[in-house]
């Protein structure tokens, strides 16, 4: 197994700094009127920077498969988030294994709160934190690992809010390790992206450096057939030798207004 050393950790801290500092500059050059509109409602593995609205819930459907000569693993995921203001939001998330022919991960489910500040210090830079945890519903007892993770993201929203770029990490811990998998589900995880919009459908790419030190860059297309409902489907690329698979991912969002 792929094993980090200092000088990749190194280099991982050097990249997030670089394309931070790059979101930054854009940001701070921008005026707070600079028009700001949510191009998707989820990115297909990083996290962006918006909440939900003050009452409105946001549902989510999603499944990944793995291709490869021996097995077509997957995961089928479904969430939810709800705005309890215009800046903090509340999510679950539940997660199961499918297409597995062997030994298959826990199913798993996760809870989180996050707050986000939008136009910081009147420039166009946004910035979201928040944190989550994850505990398993199934598996042996040494896959029962709770995990907590960390995060923060800065967007900004260039070229008159026709294109949306952003940049995040988060760092995963477990409070209480289990048997010998801590190297599985704790670590770090940066990821970047940009968003275009293209008529009815927005144009994606975005780049995540994994758990493990895989890199991986994910190109996807989304369809808005209105401001409550997108279709998105995107396919990882492993980058490095240790790298993701190919995949196919699969979204569908819909989102429920307060006063619907």
């Amino acid at each position: 197994m792929y094993r980090p050393t200092s000088h990749s950790h190194a280099r991982v801290f050097g990249m997030v700094a670089l394309l931070a500092a790059v979101v930054v500059s854009i940001g701070t050059a921008q005026s707070a009127k600079t028009p700001q509109s949510q191009l998707i409602q989820e990115a297909f593995r990083g996290e962006l920077v918006y909440t939900q609205e003050a009452g409105e819930l946001q549902l989510t459907a999603g499944s990944d498969v793995t291709r490869n000569r021996i097995q077509a693993p997957g995961t089928l995921s479904l969430g939810a988030e709800y705005g309890l203001t215009a800046a903090w939001q509340v999510s679950l998330e539940w997660q199961a294994p499918t297409f597995w022919s062997g030994n298959a991960p826990p199913s798993t489910m996760s809870a989180g709160i996050k707050r986000a500040w939008m136009r910081l210090g009147g420039s166009g830079l946004d910035l979201a934190s928040g944190v989550g945890l994850t505990f398993p519903l199934t598996g042996p007892a040494r896959t029962n690992l709770t995990e907590l993770e960390s995060f923060v993201v800065l967007a900004a929203n260039p070229a008159d809010g026709a294109l949306h770029i952003f940049v995040g990490a988060s760092l995963g811990v477990l409070p209480v390790p289990g048997d010998g998998d801590a190297d599985e589900a704790a670590g770090l995880v940066w990821h970047a992206g940009v968003v275009a919009r293209a008529s009815q459908f927005r144009l994606t790419a975005e780049l995540d450096r994994e758990r493990h030190g895989e890199v991986c860059l994910t190109p996807g297309v989304v369809w808005r057939g209105s401001s409550a409902f997108q279709v998105g489907l995107a396919a990882p690329i492993g980058l490095t030798a240790t790298g993701t698979r190919p995949q196919l991912i699969a979204k569908v969002t819909y989102e429920l207004h307060g006063n619907d």
